[in-house]
């Protein structure tokens, strides 16, 4: 109405250190991560060992692709695809290079949260404690989305490789780790100001 332009940019899932990460808001892998961490804190309180011996499984299929891409980078590529005059009216894809499986993902955010993180499509497989955590997922809307193929429309600067933009698997697992630090120490934070509290 007012002759301005827009555009359109749907990204993968992001990943980056900060924060933000801490809190049950913002991106599907901010809230999976922020109710897996409170999860685990909840059942190690009530029996220490649990994940020790045993596996979380999420009712989720081994084999869906997921896209990441790093935090850093995409908002590079946002910043430089909305600056061109011929961006206008269009829509893009910010995402990684290529897909990794959900199994593939699980299992570098169970070695950065110290446990055994495991898809499978069977609900009947699933425990009282696998149950727990869906429905935890289900109150939040943390059930993580599948991937974003690079098409046509992805943004790819000739300067700037996509490849990059998607961390390895060691540096992935590196940002969850500081993620879980993160999370780890305003959870001691929030419970030493509770326990002064009087029961």
């Amino acid at each position: 109405m007012h002759g301005m332009g827009g555009r359109i940019f749907r990204t993968s899932l992001i990943i980056g250190d900060g924060g933000l990460w801490i809190e049950e808001k913002g991106s599907a892998l901010s809230r999976f991560l922020s109710v897996l961490h409170s999860f685990k804190a909840e059942i190690e309180e009530r029996s220490p060992h649990y994940f020790d011996f045993k596996a979380l499984h999420v009712f989720a299929p081994a084999n869906v692709p997921v896209n990441l891409a790093d935090a850093g980078l995409a908002s590079d590529l946002l910043i430089r695809a909305a600056g061109t005059a011929d961006s206008l009216g269009r829509s893009f894809t910010i995402a990684g290079p290529e897909n990794v499986s959900l199994g593939e993902l699980f299992e570098r955010i169970g070695v950065a949260y110290n446990l055994s993180l495991l898809p499978g499509e069977d609900s009947d497989k699933l425990n009282a404690v696998d149950r727990a955590f869906h429905q935890q997922l289900e109150d939040v809307n943390g059930h993580l989305p599948g991937g974003r193929e690079c098409s046509a429309e992805t943004y790819k600067p000739d300067d700037l490789s996509l490849q990059s933009a998607a961390p390895d698997e060691r540096t992935q697992i590196e940002l969850f780790e500081s993620i879980r630090r993160d999370q780890d120490r305003a959870l001691a934070a929030c419970r030493r100001r509770a326990s002064p509290t009087p029961r």
